[in-house]
């Protein structure tokens, strides 16, 4: 489960927790995206909106930490603390 994975909002520093967080598809599903666990990430409302209204874009990488790329192309990237 989404909630269980990730316990908080996956934006950098953002701790809002999971479960009072929209659940978001990384890659949407018009662009072909999968509602699947893989491609699915809390992100909670503020920064929801960061990503839709800014062009901000976010994958998971193999080591479960996400990295995101600015709507000017920075990259940041946030390191997930262990389970």
């Amino acid at each position: 489960r989404v909630e269980t994975r990730d316990a908080t909002c996956v934006f950098p520093g953002c701790r809002v927790p999971a479960t009072r967080s929209d659940i978001d598809h990384t890659v949407a599903v018009e662009d072909g995206g999968k509602t699947t666990d893989g491609n699915l990430a809390p992100l909670c409302r503020y920064h929801h909106r960061i990503k839709h209204e800014h062009d901000w874009t976010y994958q998971r990488n193999d080591f479960g930490d996400y990295v995101w790329v600015t709507g000017l192309g920075q990259i940041v990237a946030t390191a997930r603390p262990p389970p």
